[in-house]
């Protein structure tokens, strides 16, 4: 079969045009730098894979965002774009939030390998939280304690399907009721600081035990040294209850 001149010219056009763009600048640019995420999430405590945990890929400059889901084995995987920093959270209703973890793809062209670990959530469980300590016979933390209250702040905000309760507990020295409208007010105070960070109100509950609850030996009328005590004057944060949010 006779092929016209018109229709060499034409295919040779094409295979220089197909050339071209096999080797221009912008092709070989998408196609050597290849970039993706993976990783498992486990159970911090039993090392058992987390199914269908959320993994929210942010993009820092574009503000848009990728959502992977884990497998039965806890295995996620996506792709992600060149030139791009990403910020990493990993969630699941029933354990804690992790976040910020970081993906930086302007460093060069790999596979990005993660292994999280995520702590179960446990309704009902006292969690102490050190660091808040307050002027004695006051409702008002000392300064120190900032740092504390800001850490408790940004667990609430990173992990917005729970609600808290803060626990306020003194040991028994003095009187029973005095005890327990000092640690109210105190729970109060907290929650109070909290509300002002930005936490919702339907999140927070605030409840002083006084010394109703205390964890050893040294009631009314038992003698007790300081350290004893000490481990009764203590402030915790329960989870009350898990909170359905769209993911």
């Amino acid at each position: 079969m006779k092929v016209s001149s018109h229709a060499c010219k034409a295919f040779f056009l094409v295979s220089i045009i197909f050339l071209f763009l096999l080797f221009s600048p912008a092709f070989l640019q998408a196609k050597l730098f290849f970039y993706a995420v993976e990783g498992w999430v486990f159970h911090e405590e039993t090392g058992k894979p987390i199914a269908n945990a959320l993994i929210l890929l942010t993009n820092l400059e574009k503000k848009n965002s990728i959502k992977v889901l884990t497998d039965s084995k806890g295995y996620f995987h996506t792709l992600v774009e060149p030139e791009q920093i990403y910020d990493i959270n990993v969630s699941h209703p029933q354990f804690f939030t992790q976040a910020h973890a970081e993906v930086n793809t302007t460093l060069r062209n790999k596979i990005f390998q993660y292994k999280f670990k995520l702590k179960e959530v446990l309704v009902g469980k006292g969690v102490r939280i050190e660091g808040i300590d307050f002027d004695p016979n006051t409702n008002i933390p000392m300064q120190e304690s900032e740092v504390t209250l800001e850490k408790l702040h940004k667990l609430m905000e990173e992990n917005p399907h729970l609600v808290f309760e803060i626990g306020v507990h003194t040991d028994s020295r003095g009187n029973d009721e005095y005890n327990l409208a000092l640690s109210q007010g105190r729970a109060d105070e907290i929650v109070f600081n909290l509300l002002k960070k930005g936490v919702p109100k339907n999140r927070l509950v605030a409840k002083g035990y006084g010394e109703t609850l205390l964890v050893n030996h040294c009631a009314n009328g038992v003698r007790c040294n300081g350290n004893e005590h000490e481990l009764n004057r203590r402030i915790e944060f329960i989870v009350k209850d898990i909170l359905s949010i769209e993911r």
